[in-house]
């Protein structure tokens, strides 16, 4: 039985390693933390990216890249989660706000959602949208009702959509847990993979202490320590990587979620509020960035807030949501109890912050499987992408 070897059990990894197994593959399922799926894959918006929020890249080809993993999102992951987490575990569809400090002039955001809507039109009929079918610049009374017009210039409704990240965790798990062909190797950290001959030779260590397995092939599906584990195989990345380190705040109190809309503020350092029915995420830039740094790897794997960095972070986020959005005013004044703070490394393309007009963080094109032989590197770019990597890595290794 041919073997191999994912290393990373964040949506990437945990997919590839289903896709694998269920063709008869025999998969040992490699993550650092105990359980899968609690890093970035586990704490994001669950946004299902359509391109709207890349509107500096006005090549589109950021979009472009988008709407493929949206295409195909859903029609990946119901062959193991069924579709009862798309149902019942999905935001209302997103409004996207353009404050008046946008970095962003308003007449070419304007012509960017145009253009990312008449392609949206073309995603077939199992794509994940929202039942609008185009992006409409809202009403100045609908602007009024839901955000501050002394701060905010204009608002766009779009047919975008998010899952409930930690709801497809947990369906997610129990897939893994039913595969015959997938052993999970949780709790352990991959240092080095290198060719040994006849395979692919995976070194690190566990709890009870180093481990050394060979195998057919070899998935590099994490995400923050990826170039530095390519490194160990000998593959030289010629651009510089940022390593951000994020924080947001999620909620289960239904109340907090029944007041809150979908929205993100664009062009900028601002952030997102997201409703998934009865629970909620919001994220404010400037308060959960915690870190950021260009180098293979961050310097620190694991970042832990102080008690009092902690609250700053939970009371910052809410006043400067409230600010922008006083409709929401309700849901964002919720008491600090009713907010848990998530994070972690988002990894991409680049040496600048997103307060950079020519940063790289406002476009993901050129991201991927990177293969060498049967070592496979996926650059996911955006949680959007994960399953269609996820199953183009497992097509390559199965070839």
């Amino acid at each position: 039985m041919r073997r191999a070897a994912v290393i990373g059990a964040g949506l990437t990894g945990t997919v590839t390693a289903l896709c694998l197994s269920d063709a008869g593959v025999h998969v040992d399922l490699y993550e650092r933390n105990a359980s899968p799926l609690l890093g970035a894959s586990g704490v994001n918006e669950g946004k299902i990216h359509l391109g709207y929020v890349y509107a500096m890249d006005q090549s589109l080809k950021t979009a472009k890249t988008m709407l493929r993993g949206a295409a195909c999102f859903r029609t990946i992951l119901e062959r193991w989660v069924g579709s009862a987490v798309f149902e019942n575990h999905t935001s209302s569809s997103f409004s996207y706000a353009v404050p008046f400090s946008s970095m962003l002039d308003l007449d070419s955001i304007r012509a960017h959602f145009a253009r990312v809507s008449m392609l949206s039109q073309n995603l077939g009929p199992h794509a994940m949208l929202a039942r609008e079918t185009e992006a409409r610049e809202q009403s100045g009374r609908e602007l009024e009702c839901a955000f501050d017009p002394e701060h905010v210039a204009a608002s766009f409704k779009t047919n975008e959509i998010a899952i409930d990240p930690w709801a497809l965790r947990l369906a997610l798990l129990s897939a893994v847990k039913d595969s015959k062909n997938i052993t999970a190797r949780y709790s352990t950290e991959i240092s080095s993979i290198h060719e040994d001959g006849t395979g692919y030779l995976v070194a690190g260590k566990d709890a009870q202490g180093m481990v050394s397995e060979s195998y057919n092939a070899v998935v590099n599906a994490t995400w923050h320590q990826r170039l530095k584990l390519d490194a160990t195989f000998g593959i030289k990345r010629s651009q510089d990587a940022i390593h951000r380190y994020k924080c947001g705040l999620r909620s289960t109190d239904p109340s907090v979620a029944k007041g809150l809309p979908s929205t993100t503020f664009i062009v900028g350092e601002y952030g997102d509020t997201v409703a998934y029915g009865d629970n909620a995420f919001v994220s404010w830039y400037p308060a959960g960035l915690i870190s950021q740094e260009v180098g293979l790897s961050p310097a620190i794997d694991d970042i832990l807030l102080s008690s009092t960095r902690r609250a700053d972070l939970i009371e910052s986020t809410l006043y400067n949501l409230q600010k922008l959005l006083p409709g929401a005013s309700g849901s964002l004044s919720a008491k600090p109890e009713s907010w848990e703070i998530v994070g972690g490394y988002i990894s991409a393309w680049g040496k600048t912050g997103i307060n950079h007009a020519d940063s790289k963080l406002h476009d993901r094109y050129e991201v991927g499987v990177h293969s060498d032989g049967g070592y496979h590197s996926i650059d996911t770019g955006k949680f959007t992408l994960a399953p269609l990597f996820a199953t183009e890595v497992a097509s390559r290794i199965l070839e």
